[in-house]
């Protein structure tokens, strides 16, 4: 079960609503690691739910365990908290499914914080091999001062790891799927925040994206879907989950979720599942094996994403959006290393052609590639539709990108 990129969902349906032939749903729309049906001690079958985790490694999923008595907001004594930990922990925690054991959600406040910080202690305590799982409210102006007491938010963040030995960080944000433009910004700002902080904590950053229309957020169509991927994983995430999977009743003005309060696919789920399984296929195995270095912004810049600097790449003189449409370029490296050029389209709606313009003179391979390394196409001599042509002193390369669309190239 290693090797695979962490995608998953918020689950909240409870443990018993649906039985292991489900997790086969979640394989098929590309889940990898997901967080678990809700076990309630007292209300939840054991055995059912070990069914569930055979089920789960057998399809290649891990599972963040949900049990609500190990959530920081119920607020009690080290001993109480450590008792029925070590209990869920005898019962699932040495399951090969279980990634780890949820924590809780969007804490704020002294208090809540110094419960989450009990809770890491205990739980790798008493499962040191484990990940324990909390998620972070979104970034939002003057958090430093309202809730950090003046730090800034990559010192928080460095002060928080030290204190729990947590192992990612992760946080949620929707407002990219507002209306038009009007959300962007604000969850650019969010994953520039949170990546600044991750990298000085040293830490991956995991992010949560939308997968149901609510509030003023539209319901997601296959664009939208790839856009929030593409655009995640060219900023540095490391792994993603979807707010949310099932929808419940009454809904309010929830809707288009991957499954529906029926119990039956959507088009989102269909939407979904093409949007994962193709990048797992291309991309999703071969960007574990890398890692994140810088990430620039093409022709507009969000949230404080620099824009990327003409001549500052040894090779890449600048990147071209032909037609106007935003773009990211960053920039990975793996063990040896090489370093790896990811291409996005960082509109939501426009497709456009991206273009590479390197030195003639100094740049001896452009290999695009696919299939997880196991397609190295040398673009010199195969780029199909994608763009390649030369001038006396510089050559121009790219493709082109659909709303959200990453390529990955080598530029040697």
């Amino acid at each position: 079960m290693s090797g695979k990129f962490p995608m998953g969902f918020w689950n909240y349906q409870p443990a018993g609503k649906y039985g292991p032939e489900e997790v086969k749903r979640w394989a098929d729309c590309g889940m990898t690691l997901t967080l678990s049906p809700t076990f309630t001690y007292g209300h939840s079958d054991k055995a059912a739910f070990l069914a569930l985790l055979d089920a789960c490694a057998a399809q290649g999923i891990r599972l963040i365990v949900c049990i609500p008595s190990l959530s920081f907001a119920r607020d009690v004594d080290d001993e109480t908290y450590r008792r029925d930990f070590k209990k869920a922990y005898d019962d699932f925690g040495r399951h090969p499914a279980v990634f780890g054991f949820f924590i809780g959600d969007e804490p704020s406040g002294e208090k809540q914080m110094a419960a989450c910080v009990r809770a890491y202690h205990i739980q790798l305590e008493v499962a040191p091999t484990l990940t324990p799982f909390l998620n972070f409210n979104p970034y939002w102006p003057n958090i430093e001062k309202e809730a950090l007491g003046g730090r800034t938010f990559s010192a928080w963040a460095k002060e928080f790891a030290a204190a729990t030995s947590c192992r990612l960080i992760c946080y949620d944000h929707y407002s990219q799927m507002n209306p038009g433009e009007e959300g962007i910004d604000a969850y650019f700002l969010s994953m520039k925040k949170y990546g600044d902080a991750a990298k000085a904590a040293n830490l991956p950053l995991w992010t949560t994206l939308l997968s149901v229309g609510h509030f003023r957020y539209r319901v997601p169509n296959e664009d939208d879907l790839r856009w929030q991927l593409g655009s995640a994983v060219a900023c540095g995430c490391r792994g993603i989950l979807w707010f949310f999977f099932y929808n419940g009743m009454p809904c309010n003005n929830y809707r288009g979720s991957p499954i529906d309060e029926f119990g039956g696919k959507t088009e989102t789920y269909t939407r979904l599942s093409l949007v994962l399984r193709r990048f797992h296929a291309m991309y999703g195995d071969l960007l574990t094996t890398l890692n994140f270095r810088e990430a620039f912004h093409v022709v507009k810049s969000y949230g404080g994403f620099p824009l990327f600097p003409e001549n500052s790449h040894p090779l890449i003189r600048r990147v071209e959006s032909v037609h106007g449409v935003p773009g990211i370029v960053s920039f990975y490296e793996d063990g040896r290393g090489t370093e790896y050029a990811v291409l996005a389209n960082n509109s939501p709606f426009e497709s456009g052609q991206f273009r590479f313009i390197l030195p003639k003179d100094k740049t001896r391979r452009i290999i695009r590639t696919g299939l997880n390394g196991k397609s190295m196409e040398d673009f010199r001599v195969s780029h199909h539709d994608a763009h390649y042509a030369e001038t006396a002193d510089a050559i121009s390369a790219g493709a082109w990108l659909a709303p959200g669309q990453i390529e990955i190239f080598i530029i040697a």
